[in-house]
């Protein structure tokens, strides 16, 4: 579980001029979101991210939330069809709260 994309995200990792991400479809779950979010904790000039129609659960979108503050020039962040429940919704309100660009 989560192989797929621990080895995407560690090929990934030696890019850092990507400004637009979109893994929409993917079956990715929470562990594959924590791969994920750590690479894009280090992204800054990432403008566009979509991991919509998922199987993200509140797991998966608190370890996205938490990078998300780095996040300083998203202007869209798309989670839509996920699973993330009222407690992801929670983490996910807390985690854009800071950022104006949104």
């Amino acid at each position: 579980c989560g192989k797929g994309i621990k080895y995407l995200s560690e090929k990934i990792s030696l890019l850092n001029q990507l400004n637009s991400f979109n893994l929409s479809y993917n079956s990715i779950r929470d562990e594959g979101v924590k791969f994920l979010s750590e690479w894009i904790g280090l992204q800054t000039k990432l403008t566009f991210v979509d991991v919509s129609n998922n199987k993200i659960g509140m797991k998966g979108i608190k370890y996205l939330s938490d990078q998300i503050p780095k996040l300083k020039c998203i202007s869209s962040l798309n989670i839509s069809y996920n699973n993330i429940g009222p407690n992801g919704a929670k983490y996910f309100g807390d985690g854009i709260k800071e950022l104006v660009s949104l």
